[in-house]
């Protein structure tokens, strides 16, 4: 295991994503609001203009401090919690220490992407050019590469409250590569992955490829 980690963490040094390599590019003026029904898009660098698949947010608590006390209850739920400074910490904040290598910085500037990117766009240091979706999805990466590995469990916990047994296997199989207790309980919640068909199973299998190499695990478990 803490070879593993020491294999991790030293990938993060070479620059895994070019998103923490750059200087944070200048805030642009606020888009002009999207109809509602079609929810917001977000322009990525050479790629068209991609739909968040979040949409239009759920509702969230109108004022900073229960937006927080949210966030800090879902996080704890979850075991995936930071020191509680990391909580107040405003984004531009967040990002100076994510470019760090910060991995309590990364998990709450993905877990604002995730979830709270609908109420964070007036946040002088909101990227309003990335798809929330997928910085979220890096940043938590990058946090299992800078020595978080339980966010591996907690990724393949989230897809499985958003039914997506694909991803949900693919980063339970994560979790089992890097040992993690909560990826037996996982397995059990998603039957074993029984109700994956033959196609399903493919895809998991890419996936999985994908984030070994992304995330610099070696590992010889069987397919």
């Amino acid at each position: 295991m803490h070879k593993q980690l020491a294999v991790l963490i030293g990938s993060l040094a070479l620059g895994a994503y070019v998103w923490l390599q750059v200087p944070a590019r200048p805030v642009p003026a606020a888009p002009a609001a999207a109809p509602q029904a079609a929810g917001r898009h977000w322009q990525l660098a050479g790629q068209g203009s991609l739909q968040s698949p979040f949409g239009i947010a759920a509702a969230l608590p109108d004022s900073p401090p229960q937006r927080i006390a949210a966030r800090r209850q879902r996080m704890q739920a979850r075991q995936y919690s930071t020191p509680e400074p990391y909580y107040t910490m405003d984004l531009r904040t967040l990002t100076a220490l994510a470019r760090q290598g910060d991995s309590f910085a990364m998990i709450q500037m993905a877990e604002q992407y995730e979830s709270e990117w609908e109420v964070l766009q007036d946040d002088p240091g909101f990227d309003r050019g990335a798809d929330p979706a997928r910085l979220s999805r890096q940043l938590f990466s990058l946090a299992i590469k800078s020595g978080y590995p339980h966010i591996a469990a907690v990724m393949a916990a989230k897809a499985l409250d958003q039914g997506d047994l694909v991803d949900a296997h693919a980063w339970t199989r994560v979790a089992e590569a890097l040992h993690d207790a909560d990826s037996a309980t996982l397995k059990r919640r998603a039957g074993s992955f029984q109700r994956l068909t033959h196609a399903e199973r493919a895809r998991a299998q890419a996936s999985y490829d994908s984030l070994v190499l992304q995330l610099g695990l070696t590992t010889t478990e069987p397919r």
